[in-house]
Parts: C-alpha cells; sequence; structure tokens
C-alpha cells in the first residue's frame, strides 16, 4: 500500500465531520511499501483526532510523509 493514499484517505474521511478540509496539509510524495493498511490508517486517523480535538483551532493540521534509507516517517502537526 502507499502511505499517501492512506493519508489522502484519512483525510478524505475526516472531512466528512470537519466541513473545512482546507484545515488538513499533506506534505510528501508517492511513498509505497508492504505494510498493514488497517493499522496505519487508525493511527494516522487518531494522529490527525488528536491534533483536531487538542491542537490550535485556528492552524492546520499537518501531515507529513517522508522516505529516506528505506524508511518512513510520517508526523502529524498542528
Amino acid at each position: 500500500c502507499d502511505m499517501l493514499e492512506i493519508a489522502k484517505t484519512v483525510v478524505d474521511e475526516l472531512a466528512v465531520s470537519i466541513p473545512n478540509q482546507e484545515r488538513f496539509r499533506i506534505v510528501g510524495t508517492s511513498t509505497p511499501g508492504v505494510w498493514d493498511h488497517d493499522n496505519l490508517r487508525r493511527a494516522i486517523e487518531n494522529l490527525c483526532s488528536n491534533a483536531i480535538n487538542y491542537g490550535d483551532g485556528n492552524s492546520p493540521v499537518s501531515i507529513r510523509i517522508e522516505s529516506s534509507n528505506e524508511r518512513v516517517t510520517v508526523s502529524v502537526h498542528n
């Protein structure tokens, strides 16, 4: 699966309950790999939900996906 596509799916799902989808920014490139799609989706969704519920309501939720040396880093900031 592709980590970037998982993040986009999470944002699309959260946008149903949060009408202002401009609150989200996804930075990164396609990062395919052999991972557990459902668990990664839940982890990213949980991080985004926490950023929405406990972060600054005036700042966007930024999801950054970086890959280097056969590693992928996902970070969520608000």
